[in-house]
C-alpha cells in the first residue's frame, strides 16, 4: 500500500509566558479540517479520535518530545464537507526552543496532518 501522506495543518501560536525555571508555556490553536478525520458511527452519533503529537527543537538541536494527547471528536451527524473544528491547548517547552513540529495522527485511517513552526527568538 501507499505510505500515509502528510497534509498541511493550520496552527496559530499565541503569546508565550514564563512557566517556571527555564520553561515557557505556549498557547496553540489548531484548526482541524474535518474532511481529513475518520468519523465512525458509534451508537446514535459519530466519533473520531486523533492523537496530537508535538516535538520541539532548541537552539542547540536538542529535541523535547511532548506526550501524545488524545483528542476525541463527536457529533450527531457526519461533519459537513469543508467544515473545521478547533482545538486549543498549551504546551510547556524549554526556553530557547526555536522550532516545533505539530502533528495530528488519525489511527483509523493512518492519515497525518502536520506543520513545522519557527518560534521567534525573545
Amino acid at each position: 500500500g501507499n505510505s500515509p501522506a502528510s497534509e498541511p495543518l493550520e496552527v496559530k501560536v499565541g503569546p508565550r509566558q514564563r512557566a517556571g525555571f527555564g520553561l515557557m508555556s505556549i498557547p496553540l490553536t489548531i484548526t482541524i479540517p474535518m474532511d481529513q478525520v475518520t468519523m465512525l458511527p458509534v451508537g446514535k452519533e459519530y466519533a473520531g479520535q486523533l492523537e496530537l503529537r508535538i516535538a520541539a527543537i532548541d537552539s542547540e538541536g536538542r529535541r523535547s518530545e511532548v506526550p501524545v494527547v488524545p483528542i476525541q471528536l463527536r457529533g450527531a451527524t457526519p461533519p459537513p464537507k469543508g467544515s473545521h473544528s478547533t482545538y486549543e491547548t498549551e504546551v510547556k517547552l524549554r526556553r530557547g526552543t526555536e522550532q516545533m513540529v505539530v502533528s495530528l495522527y488519525d489511527p483509523a485511517s493512518g492519515g497525518i496532518l502536520s506543520t513545522s513552526l519557527k518560534l521567534a527568538a525573545r
